[in-house]
C-alpha cells in the first residue's frame, strides 16, 4: 500500500482517492467495470441510495464516486470522496474519520444476500449501466473508430483490450465472479492520495487505522513498449454514417517512465496536440478538410494516435496529409518558433494543472505508476530543454502500425 499526501491550502475541500490496481485482462476488465459501479452504490450499512444520500448529507454535503480506468498493463478501480475542509464548519466531530469510516464500509462490506453474494438486483442495475456506456461508445463513431483501431492492431497487447467488443461478455458475468472480484479488492495493490489542508502524519495514521488489512504490494508495471509484428496495416469498416472517421496508430518505441518521454510529448504537440500543431494548421486551417483533428499519446501503451472525421471524398487526401506532417516532424521541416510555442504551452498546462484538484491527483498518480518523484518544476525544466534534434529523434523511433477507416456504407 502506498499513501501520498499533498498538503495544499488553496482548496476548500479535502479529496481522498483510494485506487485498487491489478493486471489488465479481457476477463477481469468486464468484472472490474461492474465492481467499479457497485463500489459507490450501496453497502451493507447503507443498503439503498436514499440512506447513502442521507449519510453524505450529515457529512455537510460530502460526495462519493467510483471510476474504472486502465493504465497500460494495469487497471484501476477508484473510490473517491470529497469533504469540506473542517475549518469552514462548526464541527466538533472528526469529519475525516467519518468519511474514512464510510469508505471502509463500501470497500469491506458490500450488500450481500443470504448466501454471501452481492445482491443480484444491484448487480443487474450495474450491468445495465455498464452496458449502456458500451452502447453509447459504439454509437459514437469517432470514439468507436479509435477503439476499433486499437483492437485491430493491438492483439496480444493490453492496447487491444477495449470495451467496444465486450457487450455480450458483460451480460454473462456471474454473481459469484462479481462478488469474488469485489471482495478481492483488499488483496490488490492499493494507492491512496489525499489532497487538501491536512497534516500528513495525522492523516496517514487515520488511513492505516481504517485500512489495516490491505496487503497488496507494488510489484506491478503499468508501462510497456508496444511492439507489434506487422506495420502499416489498413482496415476499412462500413456503417450508416455521413462522415468518414480515420484513426491512425503509431508505435513510439518509448515508455513514459524515462526522460525521453518528455521529448516525445513535445514532438507530439508539434505534430497534432495543440492549435499551433502541423495537423491543425495544414489539415484543418489550410485545406479545410475537417472541423477538428488531433494526435495524442497513449503514454502507458507506448503508442500515439491521430483521430479525425472528414467528408468521405477527402479520406485519402487527409491520410496523405497526416503522413506528410509526420514526416515534417521527423525531419525537422517546420518553423523553429512552433517548437518554442509548444514548449511554452505545455509548461503553462502543467502550471495550470496545479490549480485543479484532478490535475494534481493525476500528476501524482503518474509518479506512483512510473515510480518517479518529479515535481512540476522538474517536468517544466525537461520540456523547456527539448531541442529540435530531440524532437526529430523522438519521431524517428515511431512507426505507423494501423490506418483504420470507418466509412459510409451498409
Amino acid at each position: 500500500m502506498s499513501i501520498q499526501v499533498i498538503e495544499e491550502t488553496k482548496f476548500k475541500n479535502i479529496t481522498i482517492s483510494l485506487r485498487f490496481r491489478s493486471l489488465l485482462s479481457e476477463e477481469s476488465m468486464n468484472t472490474k467495470m461492474i465492481v467499479s459501479d457497485l463500489l459507490s452504490n450501496v453497502c451493507a450499512k447503507y443498503p439503498d441510495k436514499q440512506s447513502v444520500t442521507n449519510k453524505l448529507d450529515t457529512l455537510y454535503g460530502a460526495s462519493l464516486s467510483s471510476n474504472y480506468i486502465t493504465y497500460g498493463k494495469t487497471q484501476v478501480v477508484e473510490l473517491r470522496a470529497k469533504i469540506i475542509q473542517p475549518d469552514y464548519i462548526d464541527n466538533t466531530e472528526d469529519l475525516i474519520e467519518e468519511i474514512l469510516e464510510l469508505m471502509k464500509d463500501f470497500v469491506y462490506h458490500p450488500k450481500v444476500d443470504d448466501n454471501g453474494f452481492i445482491d443480484q438486483s444491484i448487480i443487474n442495475e450495474s450491468k445495465r449501466i455498464v452496458m449502456s456506456k458500451i452502447v453509447r461508445t459504439i454509437d459514437e463513431p469517432g470514439q468507436y473508430a479509435s477503439l476499433a483501431a486499437s483492437i485491430a492492431c493491438g492483439e496480444g497487447f493490453p492496447l487491444g483490450i477495449q470495451i467496444v467488443n465486450q457487450l455480450d461478455k458483460v451480460k454473462e458475468i456471474s454473481q459469484k465472479d462479481i462478488t469474488e472480484s469485489y471482495l478481492g479488492l483488499k488483496d490488490e495493490q492499493m494507492d491512496i492520495i489525499v489532497i487538501g489542508d491536512v497534516n500528513e502524519t495525522t492523516i496517514k495514521e487515520k488511513l492505516l487505522q481504517s485500512f489495516p488489512n490491505i496487503t497488496g504490494t507494488d510489484d506491478l508495471e503499468s508501462s510497456y513498449v508496444f511492439a507489434p509484428d506487422k506495420l502499416d496495416q489498413t482496415l476499412n469498416e462500413k456503417r450508416d454514417i455521413s462522415q468518414s472517421y480515420i484513426s491512425m496508430i503509431y508505435k513510439t518505441n518509448q515508455i513514459n517512465s524515462n526522460d525521453d518521454y518528455w521529448k516525445l510529448m513535445v514532438a507530439n504537440s508539434i505534430f497534432g496536440q495543440t492549435p499551433s500543431s502541423l495537423l491543425f494548421r495544414e489539415v484543418r486551417e489550410k485545406h479545410s478538410l475537417c472541423y477538428s483533428i488531433s494526435s495524442g499519446l497513449m503514454a502507458y501503451d507506448g503508442a500515439m494516435v491521430v483521430n479525425v472525421g472528414v467528408d468521405p471524398v477527402n479520406t485519402e487526401k487527409t491520410i496523405s496529409l497526416i503522413k506528410e506532417q509526420f514526416e515534417r516532424v521527423r525531419t525537422g521541416d517546420f518553423n523553429i518558433e512552433i517548437l518554442n510555442t509548444v514548449k511554452e504551452m505545455l509548461s503553462n498546462m502543467f502550471i495550470n494543472q496545479q490549480d485543479d484538484v484532478f490535475g494534481i491527483l493525476n500528476f501524482k498518480y503518474r509518479d506512483i505508476l512510473t515510480k518517479s518523484s518529479l515535481d512540476v518544476d522538474d517536468v517544466i525544466k525537461k520540456i523547456r530543454s527539448v531541442t529540435l534534434e530531440d524532437v526529430k529523434a523522438a519521431f524517428n523511433k515511431c512507426s505507423l502500425v494501423m490506418t483504420y477507416q470507418l466509412g459510409k456504407g451498409e
